[in-house]
């Protein structure tokens, strides 16, 4: 395994490559996911996944896996930044999921503060759409790897939650299919 591979990238890895075979369903059809997916391919900075639409009337889609990182909150600056400075065509669905660890109390500061912000997000610019997701998932502490497969299940089943609330957004602007036309974005 290389030095540089982490609990995070690993998660990252698995959860990306369940969203490329969700992609091939009809749950996902019309993605095509990328793992650390980049705004724009000049950008150093990127999104745990990124689901771009094959069709450019479907939402940009951002998935931000947070374990144990000590501001999860900069993953929505970051975001909010990027489409400030280059607004897509696309609406975009920002989607944060949150392992436990962001229970204990002085972790949950910052998960607040993360999902503040992306309220405020989504009040500045009415074509973003942000939605928080509790993983059932205690990584342990420190950045190592190791388990008995409970990471790559968690992140499957976080690519399924990602995927069903794809689904529901799709359906909530009237594009069941990825070939229906575009209608207006919204929010919470």
């Amino acid at each position: 395994m290389p030095t540089n591979t982490n609990r995070a990238t690993l998660f990252s890895n698995d959860l990306s490559r369940r969203l490329f075979d969700l992609s091939k369903t009809d749950l996902l059809k019309g993605y095509c996911w990328k793992k650390n997916g980049h705004p724009e391919k000049w950008m150093r900075e990127c999104a745990d996944a990124k689901g771009p639409p094959k069709n450019n009337r479907c939402p940009i889609v951002f998935v931000e896996a947070e374990l144990r990182r000590g501001n999860p909150e900069s993953n929505v600056a970051k975001i909010w930044k990027w489409l400030e400075a280059h607004p897509p065509e696309n609406p975009v669905l920002l989607i944060q999921a949150f392992s436990m660890y962001y229970d204990s109390s002085s972790p949950q500061v910052h998960k607040e503060t993360a999902i503040f912000l992306g309220q405020q997000m989504c009040k500045a610019r009415k074509d973003i759409r942000y939605i928080h997701i509790d993983m059932a998932y205690q990584p342990g502490p420190g950045n190592t790897v190791k388990g008995a497969g409970r990471r790559t299940q968690h992140a499957y089943k976080l690519a399924e939650d990602v995927a069903c609330e794809v689904r529901n957004e799709l359906e909530s602007l009237n594009l069941q299919n990825a070939e229906a036309p575009m209608a207006k974005a919204h929010n919470a």
